[in-house]
């Protein structure tokens, strides 16, 4: 399957938005803290696990909503000029 020269434009634009978010490496920190925490019932955790759980489902968070944006905008036809405008990733 050949992807559109606009869609590859789109998919870059998210991918520079989710690295201003978090990049790889913090992704990576993000999902292993959640593993570790998921072995253990919130109300052990300690103030600094609460801390950084809640900063790295904030920044999961923000990342699911560039990618649905991103979808969304794959799926426009036509792909709208200004797909790089805040306003179609919000």
């Amino acid at each position: 399957m050949r992807i559109s020269l606009e869609t590859q434009h789109i998919k870059a634009e998210a991918a520079r938005r989710i690295d201003e978010i978090a990049p790889l490496w913090r992704q990576q920190n993000d999902n292993a803290l959640m593993l570790r925490l998921a072995g253990s019932p919130p109300d052990r955790w300690s103030d600094a696990d609460r801390l950084a759980h809640d900063a790295a489902a904030a920044r999961r968070a923000a990342i699911d909503r560039i990618r649905a944006a991103s979808n969304r905008l794959e799926q426009l036809d036509p792909i709208p000029l200004d797909y790089r405008a805040d306003k179609h990733w919000t």
